[in-house]
């Protein structure tokens, strides 16, 4: 069960969670619904480090296509001492 806050938020931040969880998409989604401006998201590239391997807790890979699906603009950037290590990733209202 997703608890819902008890209202609506101008905007997330999911920094370094989405990987951690078995289904990462039902967060996201319960952000989208609950966010009137928007959502952040960061989360190590998989493209860059075996994600799986980077943290015993890290369970799912997420992906700039898996964020994109998901209605996210996603940049890449330097966070972890690998060149575009780790994937920012915007979503707004507007989509």
């Amino acid at each position: 069960m997703t608890r819902q806050p008890p209202r609506a938020f101008d905007w997330f931040a999911c920094l370094e969670v989405l990987e951690h969880l078995r289904d990462p998409g039902r967060l996201v989604g319960a952000l989208q619904d609950n966010a009137t401006r928007g959502v952040v998201i960061t989360t190590p590239n998989p493209e860059v480090w075996d994600v799986l391997a980077m943290d015993p807790t890290h369970l799912t890979p997420i992906s700039q296509g898996m964020l994109r699906e998901w209605g996210f603009r996603t940049t890449l950037h330097t966070f972890y001492g690998k060149y575009q290590d780790g994937i920012t990733g915007l979503w707004t209202g507007a989509g």
